[in-house]
């Protein structure tokens, strides 16, 4: 059977969104011929055509939604080959054409080619699809962290609208940090060295937004930054300022104990004095010319320093709180991209001394701006409501330059609550499960659950879906965490464990009940609250968990060896394969944190460095699905190690 399908328009992620339909379909059924033509507008009545587009025509299909261009929802009415593709966004029309191959048993485990499941379909146009769906949340993102080459980046911006995921966040002027780390290979002897330079890395990054537009992708840039780079200060990473500071930038900088210099040497944590007039216009006018420079940012983030008990202590700054200063910045820019006849958004953050809202000024034009909701202080034991309204928190007074952070759920979520008595408009979550967290549970398993719950249940927070500041490369042993988190922001009322059956049926076929069984007591031995350091030090009801590991990974390595000999195609080879070199890493993991939580500190030390030295050596294999050095770094912080690489994220 021949296939007709009739693209309306020419906007380049419907005709990429044409090209993905036309070459899976030929995956599906090699034989199957597909005719492609170009049409301007939907022609009612012609038989044997799918249509795939966007069309005034198709609105009638389509769930109503607040914006169409920023909310995405779909219509697919597909039978005998015919019907309609659409959605009410040419990025939701990708998307909708991955569902609609979802259908056909397509599935997207990870990112990369062998991420990739494609059957065989005889006669795809006797399958009947009808799906009418809209996204339960409007943010859907993932921000850059961990250390990153080109391609990593590359596969996940291709990833996201296949798992429903509609944003993507490039922290950083330019995000230098984050590829220096992983082309200069600082930790690895067995990796080669490559140097990059600002220009390179900001080269490749705006062929990376060309990637995440031909998607659709809604575009998020910068944060981190502001005060520095107007002045000439680097703000790439938070490596220490060696040089001195220019005498003519002193007097922009915060005054603290009596002294205008880098906070602890880093231009990237360091406050500046938020009265001076000057200080403001600096960034004010920074703000716009970088719009008007990346014109394809969509929503530009407006951050402070990341540091906390740094704010100016001078006459003008001190009986004023950051967060007023803040909103007069704010506003600021939102004058200047007004004048500029720019309708970028403006993303603010409530985070560090900032979760403390403003007394006096608010947002003039609050349909310009988007709250962030960062709880980086919060422990992820348990999720952020578990299915309905926390209870009112408590707040620390505000105590200039002496705040103490919440540390309790309930009471982050009360600053939220402050912020939201006086900012009503648009607003998401920041959120770090896959950044720090999911590196305290190897395994995964249960870490996912509590991602997929807090998810889920976002909307009870008043907060509009998610920015996940996270590691690119957290796939090992497997992509479940971040196909919950997905699957959870698109449709909230999404069931987890039909949820987890299916990807693991997907990931690991007729072994999928074995290695829920697996990955579970995994999880629950490695008990991820030790490295939250919710557990003391040395600890024997952990000891005991830990010293089981070995015996667990040891008597299902026998099965990844021998599922791996047999696996029928590289997809199912590479699953085996990191299986297999999972369960070696949590071998030596668990001589780590049986002599840590024995005391034994000297022999843990050691245990570590021989840990270290073999994934180190396997990161040629393992790079596509596991960030070596993040891990490194994330998990000798929560050891106590303090040589472990030097990194603030």
């Amino acid at each position: 059977m021949e296939w007709r399908i009739a693209r309306i328009g020419s906007h380049e992620t419907v005709q990429f969104a044409e090209q993905e339909l036309r070459r899976y379909l030929t995956k599906l059924t090699p034989n199957i011929e597909i005719a492609v033509m170009s049409e301007k507008n939907y022609i009612p009545n012609r038989k044997g055509t799918l249509w795939l587009g966007c069309s005034d025509a198709f609105q009638e299909y389509l769930p109503q939604v607040e914006n169409p261009q920023l909310d995405d929802a779909i219509y697919i009415g597909v039978k005998n080959g015919e019907g309609i593709i659409t959605g009410t966004n040419e990025r939701s029309v990708l998307i909708a054409v991955y569902r609609f191959l979802k259908e056909y048993g397509c599935r997207w485990i990870r990112p990369g080619i062998l991420g990739e499941i494609i059957p065989y379909v005889v006669f795809p146009e006797k399958k009947q699809v009808s799906i009418c769906e809209k996204a339960s949340y409007r943010h859907r993102g993932v921000c850059i962290e961990g250390f990153d080459s080109y391609t990593h980046i590359e596969q996940m911006l291709d990833w996201l609208p296949k798992i429903g995921l509609n944003s993507y966040f490039f922290q950083f002027m330019v995000p230098y940090t984050f590829f220096n780390k992983w082309y200069g290979h600082v930790q690895n002897p067995y990796m080669p060295k490559q140097h990059v330079t600002v220009e390179e890395v900001d080269s490749m990054v705006m062929s990376l937004v060309d990637v995440a537009k031909t998607r659709g992708l809604l575009l998020h840039r910068a944060g981190h930054g502001w005060t520095c780079e107007p002045f000439g200060l680097a703000g790439n990473g938070w490596d220490a300022q060696k040089e001195d500071v220019p005498e003519e930038i002193r007097p922009y900088l915060a005054l603290v104990n009596g002294k205008r210099e880098l906070w602890n040497q880093i231009a990237l944590n360091t406050n500046l004095c938020y009265s001076n007039p000057q200080v403001h216009r600096t960034i004010s006018t920074a703000a716009v010319n970088y719009v008007k420079e990346h014109p394809k940012t969509d929503y530009l983030h407006i951050w402070l320093a990341d540091d906390t008990n740094n704010h100016c202590e001078c006459e003008n700054c001190r009986d004023t709180r950051p967060a007023d200063f803040y909103l007069q910045l704010l506003n600021e820019i939102d004058d200047g991209l007004t004048e500029a006849n720019l309708s970028t958004k403006i993303v603010f953050l409530l985070y560090m001394d900032l979760l403390w809202p403003p007394e006096i000024e608010r947002l003039k034009h609050p349909e310009r701006f988007v709250l962030m909701f960062a709880p980086h202080t919060r422990s992820y034991t348990t999720p952020l409501c578990n299915g309905e309204r926390p209870k009112s928190g408590t707040t620390n007074p505000f105590i200039r330059n002496h705040l103490q952070m919440p540390k309790k759920t309930e009471d982050n979520i009360e600053y939220l609550r402050q912020w939201q008595k006086l900012f009503s408009g648009d607003s998401f979550i920041f959120e770090y499960h896959l950044c720090w967290d999911v590196n305290y549970d190897l395994s995964g398993y249960r870490a996912a659950r509590i991602l997929f719950k807090d998810m889920q249940d976002l909307h009870l927070l008043g907060l509009n879906g998610m920015m996940s500041c996270q590691m690119q490369r957290i796939f090992l042993p497997n992509g479940l965490a971040m196909t919950a988190m997905a699957a959870a922001l698109w449709n909230r009322n999404t069931d987890y464990d039909i949820l987890l059956n299916q990807y693991f049926k997907d990931v690991y076929g007729e072994y999928a009940d074995e290695m829920q069984h697996y990955l579970d007591i995994l999880s629950d031995l490695l008990d991820a609250r030790y490295l939250r350091r919710e557990l003391p030090i040395k600890d024997e009801s952990c000891v005991i968990k830990f010293k089981r590991i070995p015996d667990l990974v040891n008597h299902y390595l026998p099965l990844f060896k021998d599922a791996e000999m047999a696996a029928k195609t590289p997809v199912q080879r590479a699953v085996w394969k990191n299986m297999k070199l999972h369960g070696e890493l949590c071998i030596r993991f668990s001589k780590v944190l049986v002599n840590r939580a024995s005391g034994n500190f000297q022999e843990a030390d050691a245990c570590w460095n021989e840990m270290k030295d073999y994934i180190n050596q396997i990161e040629p294999e393992i790079h596509p699905v596991f960030d070596v050095l993040y891990y490194m770094i994330i998990v000798g912080r929560a050891l106590g190690y303090e040589d472990s690489p030097d990194y603030q994220g």
